[in-house]
């Protein structure tokens, strides 16, 4: 399954992006400051994408208008999935923190998704000469790909076609 994670940044609506590739077990692609027309020339461009997840924003946070910007980007990520008729999903943070097995604790839960990725279910980086599975993935791009991982491992459907994982919000074309 081709996944494409998107983690919205906060900032200058720019977002990380990475294509998880769970077969291969690789990211073929990451960008880790992607823009609106970027990331929709990208779902364009990939006939090969499954499902889009993206970073679902917390309710409750103050609406300021780095927040409102996040928001609207989400939306219109979700208008252009629906518009090219490919399955999108919000997956809520701390989902994706619980399917990655992360828990409380002191320090950065980017690093320890990061970690997580790397160490224990992607694999490392690598170097240009010996590209490992996540090469090329850096800055945001890392929570992007462990939305990607964290959607993938919930697509997963009983026999009655319910998901695994109950709250998870999915529009499907």
């Amino acid at each position: 399954m081709i996944v494409l994670g998107i983690d919205p940044g906060k900032l200058m609506s720019t977002a990380g992006v990475a294509k998880f590739d769970s077969v291969a077990n690789r990211v073929p692609y990451s960008l880790k400051d992607a823009t609106l027309p970027s990331i929709v020339a990208l779902l364009d461009a990939s006939e090969d994408i499954e499902l889009v997840a993206i970073e679902r924003c917390r309710a409750g946070q103050h609406a300021n208008n780095d927040y409102m910007e996040t928001a609207e980007m989400v939306g219109s990520l979700r208008q252009a999935c629906i518009e090219r008729k490919i399955p999108c999903v919000c997956i809520p943070r701390g989902d994706v923190l619980s399917v990655l097995r992360i828990r409380g604790g002191k320090g950065s839960k980017d690093s320890k998704v990061t970690a997580r990725l790397r160490d224990d279910l992607i694999g490392p980086k690598g170097r240009k000469a010996d590209k490992g599975p996540t090469f090329g993935v850096s800055g945001h791009a890392w929570q992007a790909l462990g939305v990607a991982w964290a959607a993938h491992e919930m697509a997963t459907v009983d026999s009655a076609g319910v998901s695994r994982r109950a709250g998870i919000v999915w529009w499907t074309p």
